[in-house]
């Protein structure tokens, strides 16, 4: 019982730095201009859609860990159904956004776009695909909240880069550098993991792997033909609903 009582205040903990790191860095570019002077509120409708679902969701993550820790699972899995659409919406509207910015890159000669947009799209495709599975092996609660993890430190490559954009200034490793640094999110909690279960589980393992092959995998690939025609191709594919944007 005392173990299982540990894992839940680690994965309380987990949820309130990723949580934190995510306000900090948008902070910079959404939170903070909107409180100070309405700057934000300039931006398309479709990023207000996207940066409030985005911080909805990851404030139900607190909520959520809040609630494990409680002892309140069946209001915690309640929640969970609940939070279904709120990462729908996060993620369409991600998608959305990146692909308007993606045609910039391509078309517009906007070389910010053109380097890392892939790569930024790298972590809205590791949180959707680590958010399902987490989604399916929901009965399985030592998988789950693990999963859950993942797909919080990966979602929050957008967010984190913007510390080092802000801090370190616009080099050109700002952007990728704040990404990997994401999976120290998944490193934190394997390290929790040895001190409370005496092992890492290998949920965090392969997440650790996959994470850090596809981000390293798309940076690469936006310098190549066959990243170019994968971005003309995601393009093609979103066009259609850019006047939503």
């Amino acid at each position: 019982m005392a173990r299982i009582s540990k894992e839940r205040w680690l994965y309380f903990i987990l949820a309130l730095v990723i949580t934190a790191s995510v306000i900090w860095g948008f902070y910079y570019t959404y939170i903070g201009p909107w409180l100070s002077d309405g700057m934000a509120g300039d931006l398309p409708a479709a990023v207000h859609v996207h940066g409030i679902s985005f911080l909805g969701w990851y404030a139900l993550l607190v909520v959520q860990a809040t609630l494990v820790v409680s002892g309140a699972v069946k209001i915690h899995r309640w929640l969970g159904l609940v939070s279904i659409p709120l990462a729908i919406l996060m993620v369409g509207t991600g998608l959305l956004v990146i692909g308007v910015q993606m045609q910039a890159g391509l078309y517009e000669d906007d070389q910010f776009w053109a380097t890392f947009s892939l790569v930024i799209l790298s972590n809205l495709i590791l949180f959707a695909g680590f958010l399902i599975l987490a989604l399916i092996r929901r009965n399985r609660m030592d998988q789950h909240r693990r999963l859950i993890i993942a797909a919080a430190a990966t979602g929050s490559g957008a967010a984190v880069f913007r510390i080092f954009f802000t801090l370190a200034g616009p080099g050109f490793y700002a952007v990728p550098t704040g990404i990997l640094v994401t999976n120290l999110f998944i490193v934190l909690a394997m390290v929790g993991d040895r001190i409370v279960l005496g092992k890492v589980h290998r949920i965090y393992w392969t997440a650790l792997a996959v994470a850090l092959a596809t981000e390293v995998a798309l940076f690469g690939l936006a310098f190549t033909e066959p990243g170019i025609e994968i971005q003309r191709a995601f393009v093609s594919l979103l066009e259609p609903a850019f006047r939503l944007y």
